[in-house]
């Protein structure tokens, strides 16, 4: 079976939503069906964008914080992408 791949603006809305909740409340809590890809994904994106921290040092601080998480290539390449992080 085929994975779809998000367009870019799909990941920008919800990177940008995430972080205005946060602003708004303080903490945000984000979810999708088993809580180790799409979720971790967004987390991914609002630590590159809003805190410009180095896409390895974010990928590191993701799994250590959600040992199961394993975000799906797809989504790695779309954010390395938006925030054109190049390939490691």
């Amino acid at each position: 079976m085929m994975r779809m791949i998000h367009p870019l603006e799909d990941y920008e809305e919800k990177i940008d939503l995430m972080w205005e909740l946060i602003q708004k409340h303080g903490k945000a809590v984000m979810c999708c069906v088993a809580g180790i890809s799409r979720s971790n994904a967004i987390a991914l994106g609002v630590l590159l964008k809003y805190f410009k921290m180095d896409f390895d040092e974010v990928w590191a601080l993701i799994r250590k914080q959600v040992p199961d998480s394993r975000i799906r290539p797809g989504h790695i390449l779309q954010l390395r992408k938006l925030f054109n992080t190049g390939f490691h």
